[in-house]
């Protein structure tokens, strides 16, 4: 599966099971972070643009923080990175990620 993070342009694989932030990470971007993808700070969020699969719901830790610290719309549309695990290719929106120094 394939994940195209706006506005940066950037291209990178999620494996199968693995969250989009964990997926980014790996590929070397530098992932706004404070829990470090317990679901608990919010930080990692992005807006969702197109999925070619239906996403799965949100769990409840996952949803409250959405909810409740985000005071963000509950279609789906906005998701915690590190929650997030496709099932299809995926196109997202977040500013403030970028490549990790050294990486290429």
């Amino acid at each position: 599966m394939n994940v195209r993070l706006e506005p940066l342009g950037i291209d990178f694989p999620v494996r199968a099971g693995e969250s989009v932030m964990a997926a980014g990470q790996r590929a070397g971007l530098k992932w706004p972070t404070v829990c470090s993808g317990m679901a608990q700070c919010g930080w990692c969020h992005v807006a969702v643009i197109e999925s070619a699969e239906p996403l799965t719901r949100p769990g409840p830790q996952e949803a409250i923080i959405l909810k409740h610290a985000l005071n963000k719309p509950d279609d789906g549309s906005v998701r915690l990175a590190c929650q997030l695990k496709p099932k299809g290719d995926l196109v997202i929106e977040r500013a403030g990620i970028r490549p990790a120094t050294g990486a290429s």
